[in-house]
């Protein structure tokens, strides 16, 4: 087809063609004939890229490729190295180190979940394994930061409490003469106080104190004890017997501090303590002073005057032993009222003549 003129105000000029080609047409042909070679080359060199290491080989090199990418942050082929160790290799010698290796990979990857399940795994096969610290603190360090998430860098990561504390009760189960199991109890126990859960914070420090009676938490243990005690007497449920567990608790602590001559080391906490123990006493004199006035008002005197000196030998410096003071001599008042003897009325003359 050939190009028509067309008019314009600049003349007549000849209508360009649509199918100019945009290269040369010299060079086309050329490459034609070599991107057929070049793209399966392409595509090769790509696919052996996402296959990533390969994991056939004896377990000692597999565990060695493992261990040397494990040094250099290499995480991922780590990882890759270990769990082919641990799958194709069970029965090796290598599977020991392999198995907690992988642990520790998924722990940094910050992959808690199969970090958690590795570690279960390693200490259910290895229970005496030579590499029980590593595992010990491996399994530490994951359940606190389930408590903290500020070491956990993903959003879709959230902490969660209650795995947390599976996998510090786990550790102590299974570490159990490791110095960090008495410190997972401990971290767990003001992790739950923190958020406000006294039962679970009462638990973790009565265990604590049952089973390292020689810990150097044991001081604070006792104080945080009574407390988280003192706090679920103050629930909907009012339990008497809790709050005279607190207040038992605290005078506990005060005397074994004494006894390690730690006053000045713990002068916070013992006045602390000081203020729990003038609440309990508060809230028992209280308690004294409204049965009192339920018997005053009920018109058993004897009953009110017991409860009311009750409360003042018991808690003579709360508010509850003043209003009991001042209503002693109004009740005393009453009950010698109440044992006059009456007098007999007088009898007319003319009666008694008859």
């Amino acid at each position: 087809m050939q190009p028509q003129p067309v008019e314009s105000r600049w003349g007549s000029q000849t209508e360009p063609t649509l199918a100019r080609p945009l290269l040369n047409h010299r060079l086309v042909p050329s490459f034609r004939r070599i991107c057929p070679r070049i793209l399966p080359l392409w595509l090769g060199l790509l696919l052996v890229a996402c296959q990533g290491p390969s994991t056939s080989g004896p377990p000692d090199e597999l565990l060695a490729i493992g261990l040397k990418a494990y040094d250099s942050e290499d995480l991922s082929t780590a990882s890759t190295m270990f769990s082919a160790v641990r799958q194709k290799h069970p029965e090796s010698a290598q599977d020991e180190q392999a198995s907690i290796m992988f642990a520790e990979t998924k722990r940094r990857q910050r992959y808690g979940g199969s970090a958690f399940k590795a570690y279960k795994d390693f200490a259910t096969r290895y229970p005496n394994s030579r590499y029980a610290v590593m595992a010990a603190e491996g399994e530490y360090h994951l359940g606190n930061a389930y408590y903290d998430k500020t070491l956990w860098g993903f959003l879709f990561f959230k902490p969660d409490p209650v795995v947390g504390a599976q996998v510090m009760e786990h550790m102590q189960v299974h570490y159990r003469n490791h110095s960090l199991a008495q410190e997972a109890l401990m971290d767990t126990g003001e992790f739950f106080l923190k958020k406000k859960k006294w039962e679970g914070a009462r638990t973790y420090f009565k265990q604590l104190l049952a089973e390292y009676p020689r810990s150097r938490h044991v001081l604070r243990a006792r104080f945080q004890f009574s407390r988280a005690v003192w706090e679920m007497s103050e629930g909907s449920d009012y339990d008497e017997r809790l709050v005279l567990q607190s207040k038992r608790g605290f005078r506990d602590f005060k005397g074994a501090v004494r006894a390690a001559g730690k006053e000045v080391e713990m002068e916070k906490q013992i006045t602390s303590a000081d203020q729990f123990l003038a609440k309990i006493d508060e809230q028992l004199a209280k308690k004294q002073y409204r049965i009192g006035r339920f018997y005053e008002r009920t018109k058993a005197p004897t009953s009110a005057l017991h409860y009311y000196r009750y409360c003042l030998t018991e808690y003579p410096d709360t508010k509850a032993a003043k209003k009991c003071a001042k209503r002693i001599r109004p009740v005393e008042a009453k009950i010698a009222e109440r044992n006059q003897p009456q007098e007999q009325p007088a009898v007319p003359a003319d009666k008694e003549a008859a």
